[in-house]
């Protein structure tokens, strides 16, 4: 990690580029950049960023990031986790593509992808689909002999006032 280090910083002095204009231009932590320098691994964290860091940094500076990325392999201690209390998940098989990007990104996961939880995505949507289809029909109706229902046309009554024993009648109301 000292070499990867140190050839980076030499990139960068002869670039004429300061960490800040690094960490400008890769969005890297300028900590990181220091700490990518000075080939501190306790510095830095889970080896998978500290790939990318090390990718951008070259790239921001000019050098080849393959060549720098097999020697970072190449270097990279095993990480020992501690045993937790509970029994671990059976992982899925991997492929053995070493150092490639979905082998690290299977390291980060829990070992499930979420392609098996959107499995019933679409079929969701199909039986809301048809249940509000069916909701409709049964509102509408579909009998052929029970036409568009319209007002029916009811016969005028007569209004009556009463008042003082008087009856007068005021005109026809259709009710």
């Amino acid at each position: 990690m000292n070499q990867i280090g140190q050839t980076l910083q030499q990139a960068r002095i002869a670039r004429g580029m300061s960490i800040h204009d690094v960490a400008s231009e890769t969005r890297v932590t300028r900590a990181s950049l220091e700490a990518i320098e000075a080939g501190d691994r306790e510095a830095l964290p889970a080896p998978v960023f500290t790939r990318g860091f090390v990718r951008s940094f070259a790239i921001a500076v000019g050098v080849e990031p393959e060549a720098l990325l097999e020697q970072l392999a190449q270097t990279a201690e095993p990480i020992v986790e501690p045993a937790s209390q509970s029994a671990p998940r059976p992982m899925p098989e991997m492929a053995t593509a070493e150092h490639s990007s979905d082998h690290f990104a299977l390291l980060l996961s829990d070992g499930y992808s979420d392609s098996t939880r959107m499995r019933f995505g679409p079929a969701a949507l199909v039986l809301v689909a048809v249940v509000m289809f069916l909701a409709a029909w049964l509102m509408v109706g579909t009998s052929p002999e029970r036409g568009p229902q319209t007002a029916q046309p009811e016969t005028p009554v007569m209004h009556q006032n009463q008042t003082g024993g008087v009856s007068t009648t005021i005109g026809l109301d259709k009710r």
